[in-house]
């Protein structure tokens, strides 16, 4: 453990003397040990220390090979119910990661129990029951129909692919299947109403359906909105997989709730595809400013903003490169700081980092609508 934590790149290590410590373990032939599946436990570490959360480390072709010959072949954990149920739930999040549907679903069947959160977060931005729920409907009588779907769905033709997940949706009766297909649906009608003009809720319902990438713990508040508490890592982050594009405007009411620290930020994250860091659009309550951030501290821009104590109003527009923050009303930046984007996959997020352990974060009345780009 402590060999591990001093080659952390903030301890003046780096990914690569990470990655060659991962697969040191996985070649340990004593598959009795934990020696070879403590490898897993280094890439999670590269994941979060190294690739910011995303999965680049599980689908590196020789990483990928060394860790299923060890989740294959492991007899550390042995064979009482709580093992199976850790090793099912290791295994369930690798396989489903890499795409490897089949052995997904087998670590599902091993199991009774349900997937163990806590093992399956640190593999994959999912919450257990979600994963579950996606290796069920992407396999079975139904899941080369639902595969096909999203691969529609990934070709812009979201008529024939709503169609395809609400048959499925139809034969299907486990609940975490029907969880996971209601927010495929979800997000494919959110980016249809999105097209025709017409303004779109991101309000959660309260399994948050169809969300995406958690970071700290999120519910339903009695105020009609919703709450992020940070658990961990000073990050706290949901996102809406749904395809926006680059011209849209969005709105929000936000505030902070539980406020310790006076460094803690917040507002609307731009989640980048793998390999690159998100874009924050977020504020800083003191001293008070908005901050044009890529990851934790990189600031873009930064300007001077009346924050209010309670709820704030914050109206974030994208239009190509260009971006546009509006606070309470009061236009505080405008600019072209997406080159960081330049192939428009973006997603829309919400959350902050860093956030202090404990803080939280309060949302309410999320839209968003779509903008004609400028000529």
């Amino acid at each position: 453990m402590k060999y591990r934590y001093g080659l952390y790149p903030r301890w003046h290590g780096d990914r690569q003397a990470l990655y060659d410590f991962a697969i040191e373990c996985s070649e340990n032939s004593r598959m009795d040990s934990v020696v070879p599946l403590f490898a897993v436990d280094v890439c999670s570490t590269i994941r979060s220390e190294c690739d910011d959360g995303q999965s680049m480390i599980w689908n590196d072709p020789r990483m990928y090979e060394k860790l299923k010959n060890v989740l294959d072949h492991s007899t550390y954990y042995g064979t009482s119910k709580s093992a199976i149920r850790h090793i099912s739930s290791t295994r369930a999040a690798f396989f489903a990661t890499t795409g490897h549907w089949n052995e997904a679903r087998k670590a599902v069947d091993a199991t009774d129990a349900p997937l163990d959160q806590a093992v399956v977060a640190a593999i994959v931005e999912r919450m257990a029951r979600d994963l579950r729920g996606m290796i069920l409907a992407n396999t079975g009588p139904t899941g080369a129909n639902v595969l096909r779907a999203q691969k529609l769905h990934a070709d812009g033709k979201r008529e024939p692919a709503l169609a395809i997940y609400r048959a499925a949706l139809k034969s299907n009766k486990d609940p975490d299947a029907l969880l996971h297909l209601n927010g495929l649906i979800l997000n494919v009608q959110r980016e249809i109403d999105f097209a025709a003009g017409k303004q779109v809720s991101l309000q959660p319902d309260a399994r948050f359906t169809g969300i995406e990438g958690y970071k700290g713990r999120w519910n339903l508040n009695k105020e009609g909105g919703f709450v992020g508490v940070c658990t961990s890592q000073q990050r706290l982050r949901v996102v809406y997989p749904a395809d926006f594009g680059d011209a849209w405007e969005l709105k929000t009411e936000f505030g902070f709730g539980v406020h310790r620290a006076t460094w803690d930020v917040a507002g609307v994250l731009l989640v980048m595809p793998a390999g690159k860091e998100d874009l924050g659009v977020v504020i800083q309550s003191d001293p008070a400013a908005l901050l044009i951030r890529v990851g934790q501290s990189n600031d873009l821009a930064v300007a001077q903003a009346a924050v209010l104590p309670g709820i704030n109003t914050m109206t974030v527009r994208r239009d190509g490169k260009m971006l546009t923050v509006l606070l309470n009303g009061q236009q505080l930046f405008s600019g072209p700081v997406l080159a960081h984007d330049p192939q428009h996959q973006a997603r829309i997020g919400l959350g902050g980092n860093p956030i202090y352990r404990g803080d939280t974060v309060h949302y309410k009345s999320v839209t968003i609508h779509k903008l004609s780009l400028k000529a």
